[in-house]
């Protein structure tokens, strides 16, 4: 059995020897990604069109962020905005809290990282946010701040305009 050295995403390729690389550059990156769920998101950000702009709601600490500029910076060069309020919760994933210090945590890992031009961090809501940018402006968006039914619902009701046709 023959195994394939890079994946084709539209005309970029994330090669396995540059995304190994990545993985160990966000190791110690505190999140909840799989492995899989990683690979999809900068494989999505890569074939994102070129220069546009990547929505994520809900960063905590930066892995996904991280993930989605990976792969814009070997694709697309689309810009991340994250965005998260990193308000205090008690209600949060396994019971804990979040907080202010989260964004601090943030803050120093998407610097420490070389794809910190590419990133720009929102400290709001998801919804108030959503007012900054022009409906069909957005090339991807990736929800997962909130997880709370109404969140959710409200998230998609605020982004799913902005996206642009054919949009992610």
């Amino acid at each position: 059995c023959c195994r394939q050295h890079h994946l084709h995403r539209g005309d970029h390729m994330i090669h396995f020897k540059d995304y190994a690389r990545h993985l160990t550059s966000v190791q110690g990156v505190d999140g909840w990604l799989s492995f899989d769920e990683a690979h999809f998101l900068a494989s999505c950000a890569s074939a994102a069109p070129y220069g546009g702009r990547i929505i994520e709601v809900g960063s905590y600490h930066g892995l996904s962020t991280l993930f989605l500029a990976y792969g814009a910076a070997v694709g697309s060069k689309s810009h991340i905005f994250a965005i998260d309020p990193h308000e205090h919760s008690a209600s949060g994933i396994a019971g804990k809290e979040y907080g202010a210090i989260d964004a601090q945590v943030f803050y120093r890992n998407v610097a420490a990282s070389p794809y910190s031009d590419l990133v720009t961090a929102i400290m709001l809501p998801s919804v108030p946010a959503s007012l900054a940018f022009r409906d069909e402006s957005v090339s991807m968006a990736f929800i997962d701040g909130n997880h709370e039914f109404l969140s959710v619902m409200a998230d998609l009701n605020a982004w799913c305009p902005k996206l642009r046709p054919g949009g992610l």
